[in-house]
Order: structure tokens, then sequence, then C-alpha cells
């Protein structure tokens, strides 16, 4: 089984700094929403990683996501926004989910997002502060 990341995203020309930044450690189909005219499409090959970066004119996220499914060639894509870090591991946890789930078309993750982790913390802090004032 083979696996893309494909990431929605605008205006970036830092190709190696968008996967680093986001971690992705597996091949990605990346469509960039900017300001060419045209649409173009190049292969970056980046420490073992094949990454499709499409630069597109058109706008919208269903758009974009439906030009990374069109241009994807993998058994199996995580559809991704620009803001998302993976953990390092992520492609091995998403191949043995499949592995182990075979008849399964789609499998939905459970991410931790920053914002997650901050509203967990706000509202551990307030049971603290409750539990003390009781």
């Amino acid at each position: 089984m083979s696996l893309q990341v494909l990431v929605s995203t605008m205006f970036q020309n830092k190709e190696e700094a968008l996967m680093l930044k986001m971690n992705i450690n597996s091949n990605a189909v990346v469509i960039n929403q900017c300001g060419e005219k045209i649409e173009e499409t190049r292969i970056i090959a980046m420490d073992g990683k094949h990454i499709t970066w499409v630069n597109s004119p058109e706008r919208g996220l269903s758009k974009s996501r439906n030009l990374a499914i069109k241009n994807s060639d993998a058994d199996i894509c995580l559809i991704a926004d620009d803001d998302m870090i993976y953990i390092d591991n992520y492609e091995e946890i998403v191949l043995k989910a499949f592995k182990d789930i075979p008849e399964a078309d789609l499998i939905a993750f459970q991410v931790q997002t920053l914002e997650r982790c901050s509203n967990q913390a706000k509202k551990d802090k307030a049971k603290i502060y409750t539990s003390f004032r009781e």
C-alpha cells in the first residue's frame, strides 16, 4: 500500500520549508493556490520522497482538494491543511490501520491540535482552580 499526504495551501514558494514545517516524511501532493495564470505541475524529489507540487490559479478549498485527489496515485490519501504538523511515524500508523481493517474505505483519525491542547490546558486549570475553591 502506498500513502500520500494531500496538502492545500496558498502563496507558498519554498517547497522544502513547507514539508519540513509540516513534518511530512512520505510522498505528497501539494496544491498551491497562487497568483500563477496557468496551472503548473512539478515533481520534486526531496529526501527520498516524491512531492507533486501544483501551482494553481483556482481558489477554494474544495477545488484544491479535488485537484489534489486528481493528481494522487496513492492507495491511501491523507487530506491536510498547511497548518498541520505530523508526528514522525504517521505513515506507519495509517498503513497499519488499513492493514488491520482491510475492508475499510475510510478511516478517521483523531489528531491533537495546538488549539485543542491549549483549550484542554485551560479546562484543566479551571478544574484545579474550582477544586481549590470548594
